[in-house]
């Protein structure tokens, strides 16, 4: 969804339940050496967690992007991700 809104295209939705996701990469794992999809892809988003970023925020100043922050933040300074993934954020 967001990445689409923000590209402002419009994509097709289909839900493809947990189950199946997980049936489809367990059995890509066993034909394949470098599967497009794994059973680890799956947990990760599918699970969510929150860290707690407070100590890096006050011994090193970082400040957590959402995803909207940070693909808006991309857009206005013409950047790609990969652009900023390990260097100083813009701003």
């Amino acid at each position: 969804d967001g990445v689409a809104e923000l590209l402002g295209r419009k994509r097709a939705q289909v839900h493809v339940p947990v189950t199946v996701c997980l049936g489809l990469a367990k059995a890509l794992a066993l034909c394949m050496q470098n599967p497009p999809l794994t059973v680890d892809n799956i947990k990760g988003i599918t699970q969510m967690s929150e860290c707690d970023t407070s100590r890096a925020e006050g011994d090193l100043g970082f400040r957590p992007l959402t995803f909207r922050e940070g693909i808006g933040l991309l857009r206005r300074n013409g950047e790609r991700p990969q652009d900023t993934a390990l260097g100083d954020q813009p701003g």
